[in-house]
């Protein structure tokens, strides 16, 4: 059977979905063990009256950096965990435990690449905001690649490159959007809330979250294995 060549958005959004229905309970658990911890340490960053003062006089500077890049790397680190629950939907396999998933995956590969891919989307970031987001869109494939292909690091992204450089517009939308659509409707959920109260304002940011988490890191994966299909690799 031939492959539409064009990757389809339509698709890759109705996939998606399929995919997030299929598996919400363990997607929504990983999600948390993602989101959580991040939550109630920016909830107590800007709620506790002593640390929200030490925090307008950059005397936590270092904490909120490194929450920064937790942040920045959980979006990227999620893709290359979903692979696993992306692929054995699209082969008819029942979903991969919790279990299975933390002894199976390469995890020293996908921490490498996650946090060379952060790093050099902040540099492009900085070097006018362009290079950092014609970077995003290049490598995006990279995490889930190195499950589902087995690759190393560096091979891991070589092949994004190869597999995104024919679909780069759809992809650079993609990417883009399931970044900053979760983004706005969280700020549209939340705003400014505070109620004061550190367990009430974690779980008022918490619960969002976790629902947009894998509803935005799945449409990566999805791409993923639509373009290792249209593109695969050639042994020498």
């Amino acid at each position: 059977m031939s492959l539409d060549p064009a990757l389809s958005l339509r698709r890759v959004a109705r996939e998606t979905w399929r995919s997030f229905t299929a598996n919400w309970p363990r997607l929504l658990a990983l999600a948390a063990v993602v989101e959580v911890p991040l939550v109630i340490v920016e909830v107590t960053l800007h709620v506790v009256p002593g640390i929200r003062g030490l925090l307008a006089h950059d005397a936590l500077a270092p904490v909120v950096l490194l929450v920064m890049l937790y942040g920045s790397l959980s979006h990227y680190f999620f893709a290359g965990v979903l692979e696993r629950f992306v692929g054995a939907d699209r082969l008819g396999h029942g979903a991969p435990t919790l279990g299975s998933i933390v002894r199976e995956l390469p995890w020293g590969r996908l921490v490498i690449a996650d946090l060379l891919l952060t790093a050099m989307i902040g540099i492009g970031l900085v070097l006018f905001i362009v290079p950092g987001l014609v970077v995003a869109t290049w490598f995006a494939l990279t995490l889930p690649l190195v499950n589902l292909e087995d690759l190393s690091v560096g091979a891991a992204f070589r092949r994004s490159g190869e597999l995104v450089r024919p679909h780069a517009r759809t992809v650079g939308i993609l990417t883009i959007g399931t970044f900053v659509v979760p983004e706005l409707i969280l700020a549209a959920v939340v705003g400014g809330t505070s109620t004061g109260n550190v367990a009430l304002d974690a779980l008022v940011h918490a619960v969002p979250a976790v629902l947009l988490l894998p509803l935005a890191a799945l449409p990566v994966v999805v791409a993923t294995f639509d373009l290792a299909a249209r593109h695969p690799r050639t042994t020498a």
